[in-house]
């Protein structure tokens, strides 16, 4: 299912809607970066939270400034890999650390879920949020709430993912759920936080457009069960660089650590530095040819990734044209893209860092 979208009022509202959620999130998290001030351990966890949140309204954002330049433009389904309990991962410790405000029991039950799939990962993450944030509105403190997900083989080639959100709030009326997806509705609740009504018709369209099904059951002062059926096609690329040597160069430890997992079930053999100068002094007293590949950030300070790669490019050295480079960056200027490509860099990735679109990117260069 295709949504014809301009930058108007509708899809406005609709961009916000979906920004609330994670912002609330932020602001929960960070009050608890405050109350753990003396505790490096829980700080770094919380700072990984945080740009987990980020990722996500960065994601959001981009995907609706892409939209914005073209008024006939078309939200359609864009088909990346992913692993769908990377996802789950996500979206669970967001609201774990929810629920937790209210003293509501969270349980969750995943089987069969740690499968590379091709799909659009945001939408996947969307249906997940609007539905886990619905049973954090309409759940009273002290109430229970689920999350239940398995996926099951249905052929050589897909996997259905049956996920089921279920909460023992406040329920929907039988005659609101004839209009349970119609945009801008909503039930009649006396709530502090009021619904503009766009959530369960967001998560329609995502499911329908990935070519899913749900089925609601819901009753006042009962609760309500949501159940999700998504078919989504199997990933069976494998990636084995254990052939290649890599230098990072970045400045960010969460980023080398993200990194560093990302590479971690390649066999690539990685070495880090944490500047500018220290990366670009471990690429010029190394042997020519034993990095086969640089990952390297954009903003170093003086030697930032311009200068060095054109350093690198300058050296008399029979690697200095071949060696590939990647640069990574969250600046998504076309100026910053453009003297990067410039100076010589091979590929230019935005983050926050899709996990398989870097790999993939690794495996054509």
């Amino acid at each position: 299912m295709n949504i014809l979208v301009g930058f108007d009022e509708k899809n406005i509202s609709i961009f916000l809607h979906e920004l609330r959620s994670p912002i609330s999130t932020l602001l929960s998290i960070i009050g608890e970066v405050k109350a753990n001030l003396y505790s490096r351990s829980e700080i770094e966890k919380s700072l990984e939270k945080i740009e987990g949140v980020a990722s996500y309204m960065l994601s959001l954002s981009n995907n609706y400034l892409e939209i914005s330049k073209n008024e006939n433009a078309c939200i359609t389904s864009s088909e990346t890999s992913f692993n769908f309990l990377d996802v789950l991962k996500y979206v669970i410790g967001i609201f774990d650390f929810q629920f937790s405000l209210k003293n509501i029991e969270f349980t969750k039950e995943i089987k069969n879920c740690d499968v590379v799939v091709k799909g659009d990962s945001i939408k996947v993450k969307q249906i997940l949020i609007n539905l886990l944030s619905n049973c954090f509105k309409y759940t009273p403190s002290f109430g229970k709430s689920s999350l239940y997900c398995e996926g099951r083989s249905i052929s050589d080639e897909e996997v259905e993912f049956t996920i089921v959100v279920a909460d023992n709030g406040i329920g929907m009326s039988e005659e609101f759920l004839n209009k349970l997806f119609t945009p801008y509705q909503c039930e009649n609740y006396d709530l502090t936080a009021k619904s503009i009504g766009l959530g369960l018709s967001i998560i329609k369209e995502n499911i329908d457009s990935l070519n899913g099904r749900i089925k609601v059951e819901s009753k006042i002062n009962c609760g309500t069960r949501f159940e999700i059926k998504l078919p989504l096609k199997i990933d069976k690329k494998k990636y084995d660089f254990s052939k290649k040597r890599i230098l990072i160069i970045d400045d960010c430890v969460i980023t080398k650590k993200v990194l560093e997992n990302y590479l971690s079930s390649t066999k690539a053999k990685v070495d880090f530095a944490s500047s500018g100068e220290d990366g670009l002094k471990k690429y010029l007293d190394s042997k020519p040819n034993y990095y086969n590949l640089i990952i390297l950030d954009y903003h170093l300070g003086y030697h930032d990734g311009e200068n060095i790669t054109r350093i690198i490019r300058s050296q008399n050295r029979t690697d200095s044209k071949k060696i590939k480079i990647i640069g990574i960056s969250s600046s998504a200027y076309d100026k910053d893209i453009d003297r990067c490509l410039s100076a010589g860099m091979d590929k230019y990735l935005i983050k926050p860092l899709d996990k398989y679109n870097l790999l993939n990117v690794i495996s054509m260069i």
